[in-house]
């Protein structure tokens, strides 16, 4: 994020705004959308826990269905410029802790909840929840989501239309 210090806050917004609207929406995963589709329609809250910037996230998450929501880095300033320096999550056991948080402080037994990650990184993450799943796994990360019983989905890359 240090390549960011210096931006005018009130900018970034709009830069955000073009990217992901450019280059992110052909990049979601058809799948994915129904799979997020068909969590909303059982009712289930659908949160995206990122060390992305959170704005960003949040405006990708547009274009994989509405009510997403996101816990992700918060861009610092000062006095109307970004300082490069970030605050939220960052990986492996903190994402963990987040779920943990965020289902306590919802009434939600985590054991009853789904993670999807593509990275090993992710790991705990996967492990504090009921329902790990772990999308288009590499090697290593495919044997630890079959060792621990994680749902493996193998899926077609997306395509423009």
């Amino acid at each position: 994020y240090r390549g960011l210090k210096g931006v005018e806050t009130s900018e970034l917004e709009p830069l955000m705004a073009a990217f992901v609207d450019r280059e992110i929406s052909d990049l979601v995963f058809p799948a994915m959308r129904e799979i997020v589709a068909d969590h909303q329609a059982a009712g289930r809250r659908c949160v995206i826990i990122t060390t992305g910037m959170e704005g960003l996230i949040g405006r990708a998450a547009r274009h994989i269905a509405p009510g997403i929501e996101v816990i992700g880095c918060h861009l610092l300033d000062r006095k109307g410029k970004l300082t490069g320096k970030v605050v939220g999550p960052l990986f492996g056991v903190d994402k963990a802790n987040i779920i943990g948080a965020y289902c306590r402080a919802i009434g939600v037994d985590p054991k009853r909840c789904w993670a999807y990650s593509d990275h090993m990184s992710d790991k705990h993450m996967l492990e504090a929840v009921g329902n790990g799943v772990a999308v288009n796994p590499n090697g290593a990360f495919r044997k630890l989501a079959k060792r621990n019983r994680w749902e493996i989905l193998d899926l077609p890359a997306p395509t423009a239309d």
